[in-house]
């Protein structure tokens, strides 16, 4: 933070458990409507971003109130929030090959991220790495705190047993 205004973190350049979403590759142009794109290549007189890799929405370090890339993104959000809400039917009828969903800010924060020079994108290990990280993202989803406690069990489970041994365990029983 001594050299950067802002540091964030990119994935790597597949997300197996992506498939489910129509697309593994994390370059930002699949996940991120054409009108979006349009208005980003415009906003930051560049197109290279597009062959970025998804910048992870949640987990930034920024400083400064004077801060270039907050002050962009805040600006984007306040005043053209079009780039960010998800596109229309006609608008999904006219989206690039490869197109798997959008992305919302992610689309936003690569950008400009990537356009940047006070912003060091770093790679993410907070994902791949597990619990290994300093920082640890899990995607759990629950609507109360019994199935939330069930669904932790259930990953941790995985985590220390091994997908191996769940599987097997998951055919015998007939599940």
């Amino acid at each position: 933070m001594e050299e950067y205004d802002t540091i964030c973190f990119h994935y790597g350049a597949e997300m197996p458990v992506w498939e489910k979403f129509g697309n593994t590759s994390t370059r930002i142009k699949y996940w991120t409507k054409r009108s979006a794109i349009d208005f980003l290549d415009e906003y930051c007189n560049d197109s290279t971003w597009h062959e970025c890799f998804k910048v992870m929405g949640g987990i930034l370090f920024l400083k400064g109130k004077n801060n270039r890339f907050l002050r962009q993104w805040l600006d984007i959000t306040l005043h053209h929030p079009d780039v960010i809400i998800d596109p229309t039917e006609e608008e999904l009828r006219q989206q690039p090959e490869g197109f798997a969903f959008h992305k919302h800010e992610q689309s936003v924060i690569t950008a400009l991220a990537n356009n940047n020079e006070s912003t060091l994108v770093l790679p993410e290990i907070s994902e791949t790495n597990g619990y290994h990280s300093f920082v640890y993202a899990e995607r759990l989803r629950a609507s109360n705190a019994w199935q939330f406690f069930i669904e932790k069990a259930k990953h941790l489970m995985r985590h220390y047993l091994g997908d191996d041994f769940i599987e097997k365990t998951k055919r015998r029983i007939g599940l």
